[in-house]
């Protein structure tokens, strides 16, 4: 047995435990499904132990695969902090992720972290859902406005603040009878199929669609797509076809896509979806500290102003 990690092997089981599937975990490290299977193969026969179950779907880890990953996911904290040193990114450049665009707590925040650092270029780089983690863990990004929830293993490797709570909306076909109603009930949606995320991580989707359901029915899953362009479009044309389908997502994202031929109407009993700032723990830059602070002050601001989901804002919840 090999007495020094292989880190490549484990990027390709930390890639495995997020996404709990063979297939998508290779999609995520653009390798081929018989490589990732491969690496898995060799790191457990080099330590002479399973560290996966794959009788499970999805794939989890065995005891000793969930005592090995949490030592192993400091190699690979350090391993990027050494690469983002290497890389010689200062203070001067931040590259920040986002999806679905920004929310207007989100373009505030950004707002007043520009004015008051003027020295400080930002470069911003859309990313899929499925990315919105990923990217940030792996260095693409240096800070990513993401939505959970999050993979246990990467969520260890983030600093996490909250920038917003808004409520989740229905995005329904504008001539579809749910439609006119001025809020609606998750048990009544429950007759839809639901456009859902061809690439993001099952828990990430499952939260999204609100599976299981209250009602205890199953989800009727519809298609799936990979912009909210898509899904709202997949929306609209399923109503000329005479089919129905539902989008469930954030309130911010509904406006931002607004889209002849859909409306947006608010679910009232669904629970209510964060936005959060998301950079590495291992990242002291000032400029990354002075956007966290940014971050908690504006998020206490408004929490203190008490307003709810029921008049339309943003509510208060804890931070982690």
């Amino acid at each position: 047995m090999t007495a020094e990690l292989n880190l490549s092997q484990v990027r390709a089981l930390e890639a495995l435990l997020d996404e709990g599937h063979f297939g998508r975990a290779a999609q995520r490290l653009h390798v081929t499904p018989s490589a990732m299977t491969q690496s898995i193969n060799r790191l457990e026969r080099d330590l002479g132990v399973r560290l996966v179950n794959r009788t499970r779907h999805p794939v989890v880890a065995t005891p000793a695969g969930q005592r090995f990953m949490h030592q192993a996911a400091r190699a690979l904290e350090a391993s990027r902090a050494a690469v983002e040193a290497a890389r010689g990114v200062g203070a001067g450049l931040l590259t920040i992720g986002f999806i679905d665009g920004y929310s207007q707590a989100e373009s505030r925040l950004l707002d007043r972290f520009h004015s008051e650092n003027p020295d400080v270029r930002a470069e911003y780089r859309q990313l899929h859902w499925e990315d919105q983690v990923a990217a940030l863990v792996d260095g693409a990004v240096d800070v990513s406005f993401a939505r959970p929830p999050h993979s246990g293993v990467e969520a260890s490797l983030l600093d996490i603040r909250v920038v917003t709570v808004e409520p989740r909306v229905a995005v329904l076909a504008q001539h579809s009878a749910l439609a006119q109603r001025e809020s609606l009930t998750v048990d009544q949606i429950d007759e839809l199929e639901v456009v859902t995320s061809a690439t993001a991580p099952a828990e990430w989707t499952r939260w999204w669609v609100i599976d299981p359901r209250p009602s205890g029915r199953p989800v009727r899953y519809g298609p799936s797509v990979s912009t909210i362009h898509e899904a709202v479009a997949s929306v609209r044309t399923a109503a000329d076809s005479g089919s129905g389908h539902v989008l469930i997502t954030g309130r911010s994202v509904g406006r931002r896509a607004s889209n002849a031929g859909v409306v947006f109407v608010p679910l009232v009993d669904a629970e209510p979806c964060r936005i959060e700032l998301c950079t590495r723990r291992s990242d002291h830059r000032p400029a990354v500290q002075m956007l966290r602070a940014l971050a908690d002050a504006g998020y206490s601001a408004r929490a203190k102003t008490g307003r709810s989901v029921q008049r339309g804002a943003e509510p208060a919840v804890g931070v982690k």
